[in-house]
């Protein structure tokens, strides 16, 4: 067994120096390879990413594989229109089809909370202000990616009645 994952070590690097790969994307073709695949095929975890198995997972594919926003800007596919936007259109455990869109948090960003408050009227106005600003961005965006944390009493009710 020592000498298989030291021969693996020695073509890794091999395959790194030749091909100007590095050590990301040499970990890609890997997992891409017809001999890993089934295994990691059929591996799904909430607590670890199954790209790097080290990470937790912030983003779920179609397939249930979970992939963190290290991952993300490691293996996806950058959106040269929107900053911090990456795109995967396949799972590379898998290879099945992935469509799935991150939108990642600037690294500048703070913690974006909103918190509304009050049932009755005052309840209706947060709502009302949740619906102009769904509306004002379109269905580019959904307002829930803007926030990290909603808090709130009472408006939950209120939704229910309008």
């Amino acid at each position: 067994m020592v000498s298989y994952v030291a021969r693996k070590f020695v073509y890794g690097w091999d395959a790194m120096r030749e091909h100007g790969l590095n050590a990301a994307r040499l970990h890609k073709t890997t997992l891409e390879s017809a001999s890993i695949r089934p295994y990691f095929s059929v591996i799904h975890s909430n607590t670890f990413c199954t790209y790097c198995l080290t990470c937790r997972p912030e983003h779920v594919f179609k397939c249930r594989h979970a992939v963190c926003d290290r991952c993300v800007e490691r293996f996806g596919t950058r959106r040269t229109s929107e900053e911090y936007t990456y795109e995967f259109t396949d799972c590379f455990c898998c290879g099945n089809r992935a469509d799935l869109l991150v939108r990642l948090k600037p690294p500048t960003a703070g913690l974006r909370v909103i918190g509304m408050d009050g049932g009755g009227l005052r309840g209706i106005v947060s709502l009302e202000f949740i619906g102009i600003l769904q509306k004002s961005l379109g269905s580019s965006c959904q307002v829930q990616d803007l926030f990290d944390l909603a808090v709130g009493t009472s408006v939950g009710m209120c939704a229910m009645r309008c």
